[in-house]
């Protein structure tokens, strides 16, 4: 992959990071608000969106553990398990961020 490439996703990955710290920042009932549409909260979207990044640059492209367990579960009031892929809309929709100080802590973690 070329330097330009790589600083290319480097920027894209950055400015994501910003928007997802920014998206943190709205009330509870903002961050867990169930559109109409039937789309995803604010939420559940912050914590698929950790969770794949988690698997993706931890597991496969570090080959380390993903940094996603019990305590960030616990502390964050997240599922241990899944990460939101092909999950069902009513477990997608009782999906909430309890603690946003510790998910921050998980995001930068990650």
């Amino acid at each position: 992959m070329s330097r330009g490439t790589v600083e290319f996703i480097q920027r894209g990955v950055a400015f994501a990071h910003r928007a997802l710290k920014d998206a943190c920042n709205g009330t509870d009932e903002q961050l867990h608000f169930i559109p109409p549409d039937g789309s995803h909260s604010i939420a559940w979207c912050l914590w698929h969106t950790a969770r794949i990044e988690d698997a993706i640059i931890n597991q496969r492209a570090r080959g380390i553990a993903p940094v996603w367990n019990e305590e960030w579960a616990r502390r964050t009031g997240l599922p241990l398990d899944g990460n939101g892929n092909g999950q069902p809309d009513d477990e997608a929709r009782a999906v909430r961020i309890t603690d946003i100080g510790a998910f921050r802590e998980y995001q930068e973690a990650v």
